[in-house]
């Protein structure tokens, strides 16, 4: 019965953390280099837009279900005693467990100081957008890094 329950909750783990990595992927390799060809004015209402869009169940559910679903296969492997298991469960937790950590210290204050940028109040509107655009493109690329890996440890535990 354990062997099953451990599966479900790989192969969920691995879906939802695939998802995220989704996510983090299609910023960085589409939305925003397209929002890099628009004026400040479009930058900063498109991601103000997007940020405020994001936060719904759908993806809150997805987000936080990852972390909580890869704690739970980890917990079944320690139960079930599979040392390797263990071993990639732990390490996807530890890697999604630094997307969590950077989103929370680095992307989400970001976003939230952005999110207070008056779009009418042109003067400001390029600095604002210099202070914003790099640092979470960088921390989006590094944070989808640590989700891929989570996602590729998943995997391995999922053949072992």
């Amino acid at each position: 019965m354990l062997e099953i329950l451990m599966a479900i909750t790989l192969v969920a783990s691995a879906v939802t953390a695939g998802l995220v990595a989704g996510l983090f992927f299609g910023f960085a390799v589409a939305i925003m280099p397209a929002l890099r060809t628009v004026p400040d004015r479009d930058f900063v209402d498109m991601m103000q837009r997007i940020n405020t869009t994001i936060l719904n169940p759908w993806f809150l559910s997805v987000y936080i279900g990852a972390g909580v679903l890869i704690a739970a296969s980890a917990l079944i492997a320690v139960v079930n005693g599979h040392a390797s298991v263990i071993a990639f469960t732990v390490a996807a937790l530890v890697l999604y467990g630094g997307v969590l950590a950077l989103t929370g210290v680095r992307n989400i204050p970001l976003n939230v100081e952005f999110a207070a940028v008056d779009v009418d109040d042109s003067a400001h509107l390029s600095a604002a957008r210099e202070r914003f655009e790099v640092p979470w493109c960088r921390f989006n690329v590094i944070r989808m890094g640590l989700a891929i890996g989570a996602v590729i440890c998943l995997g391995v535990a999922l053949l072992l």
